[in-house]
């Protein structure tokens, strides 16, 4: 029965390899043709309840709105919510630009000014902010209420820091710096950030694999087998996602705030996003379809609409069952 299969997931799954593995075979030989193509469409129906896929199809995703209408074909590689906004930039000439919830695109910022150029970044709620890493190396903040970029005070880990990955808490930012193999801890002061020690101290933590993390009060970890680990205070804790086919790829990315009740695996080689609740549970898997050439992903703080940065465009797709 479907209360047993869904049950023992793993079992099932090997069930409807098995048949999808015969009807395949069937179906080369080119008989029965119409009924194979009706079994398939079946199977393939189990196997995405069973993992908890949505296929996205244009009837539930609409499109917000093209940040093109201000940046031509800009290039675009981040996404972020902010104060009922969304906010990327054009990483050739640092233009940073908002679209509001009616779709309407506009510049909110446009400087390189004695700051090099933005590689990376994230929200910081609690100042109405986006902080960005810039290549020179250093950091910026750019705050929404006023529209203005300032150069922030920090001491990087190291003398030619790689920082792929940042996230914040409250007033605090952490950063992985992929040369020196570790995550940092900084507090905000009023001319940047202080602090920066070295956050994990287990040492059998693969630190070397980490490829995104995020922060909503524990630290969670990314790494590059597609494993998402979960930090208190420097050490992990006990904590195992469920299990996803297929695997996640070691180019997915991490979201997750303080705001937000589950993780987002965006994996942007099988156009999917991931979701997971905090205690590693799979909630659902949003396939954005062939055609589309997602590049990033934001999530409101009510958690009601998943935005996808896809070339230029933002689609809303309903998070809401």
């Amino acid at each position: 029965s479907s209360d047993l299969i869904y049950d023992n997931r793993d079992q099932a799954r090997s069930l409807l390899n098995d048949a999808k593995e015969l009807t395949d075979q069937i179906q080369a030989t080119g008989l029965y043709q119409a009924q194979t193509q009706d079994l398939t469409t079946e199977i393939v129906g189990v196997q995405d309840r069973l993992n908890k896929i949505t296929r996205v199809t244009p009837d539930v995703t609409r499109e917000l709105g093209d940040f093109a209408t201000v940046v031509g074909r800009g290039e675009l590689s981040r996404l972020f919510y902010l104060q009922n906004a969304l906010y990327s930039f054009d990483s050739r000439n640092n233009t940073i630009i908002k679209m509001d919830e009616n779709g309407k695109s506009s510049v909110v910022s446009q400087t390189t000014s004695g700051i090099g150029f933005f590689t990376v970044g994230t929200t910081q709620e609690a100042d109405k902010s986006l902080v960005l890493i810039t290549d020179s190396p250093g950091l910026v903040l750019y705050d929404a209420k006023l529209e203005l970029v300032q150069k922030q005070e920090i001491s990087f880990p190291s003398n030619n820091p790689e920082i792929i990955s940042l996230s914040t808490y409250g007033n605090r930012l952490y950063l992985y710096d992929y040369n020196t193999k570790n995550i940092y801890g900084y507090s905000k002061t009023l001319r940047g950030y202080s602090g920066g020690n070295a956050w994990i101290t287990a040492a059998d933590f693969p630190r070397d694999t980490i490829k995104s993390i995020g922060v909503d009060g524990y630290v969670y970890t990314l790494h590059d087998d597609g494993t998402i680990r979960k930090l208190l205070k420097g050490a992990p804790v006990d904590f195992t996602t469920e299990s996803v086919e297929p695997p996640l790829t070691g180019s997915a990315r991490l979201l997750i705030t303080e705001d937000l009740k589950h993780l987002y695996v965006f994996d942007p080689p099988q156009k999917r996003v991931v979701v997971f609740d905090t205690v590693g549970n799979l909630t659902r898997q949003i396939f954005l379809g062939d055609d589309s050439n997602p590049k990033d992903i934001a999530v409101d703080s009510q958690e009601r609409t998943l935005y996808i940065l896809d070339g230029t465009k933002v689609l809303a797709i309903s998070l809401l069952e």
